[in-house]
């Protein structure tokens, strides 16, 4: 006889055809009774809401008051590396394009190359980015931000810029 069996106190011989309904029936009324019990009511019932708290209004002295920020001059510090988007306006502007025209891909116009490369050639010269720096900004590789700064270089060179 079983270990299950004989702890559930049936006999196979008294059970006979139902004999794993019942062991079922009789295993979920003991889980049942060894689950705690917890009853609708108390779960269903409201916690109590905090006490409300008291704020008082804050109060600041003349003397510790904060400066009038607001009317301060609006400092603008660049640090290396970063005008390249200042760039980018002045070198569309000078050309007349758009800026998304310039950092596009495939925009092959007169104007829009000869704007890209002089941008280039400023990123590198005036800001001081690498090639592989400028390349990350501007979403190209190194070598497209050497070959338009160098062409750039060439025109300058030449007295054509």
């Amino acid at each position: 006889m079983s270990a299950l069996v004989r702890y559930a106190g049936y006999d196979r011989s008294e059970i006979g055809f139902g004999y794993s309904r019942d062991l079922r029936s009789y295993y979920r009324e003991l889980e049942r009774q060894l689950r705690p019990q917890r009853s609708i009511k108390a779960a269903a019932k409201p916690e109590r809401p905090p006490e409300p708290v008291a704020f008082l209004p804050a109060t600041i002295s003349p003397a510790k008051a904060p400066p009038n920020w607001w009317s301060l001059p609006e400092l603008r510090i660049e640090l290396p590396g970063d005008g390249w988007r200042r760039v980018l306006r002045e070198t569309c502007k000078k050309y007349g394009v758009a800026e998304a025209s310039v950092l596009a891909r495939g925009k092959r116009g007169g104007q829009i190359v000869l704007a890209r490369q002089e941008f280039f050639w400023r990123l590198v010269n005036e800001i001081g980015l690498s090639y592989a720096e400028a390349g990350r900004r501007v979403g190209r590789d190194h070598t497209s931000i050497r070959y338009g700064a160098l062409n750039h270089q060439a025109r300058i060179d030449r007295g054509e810029a």
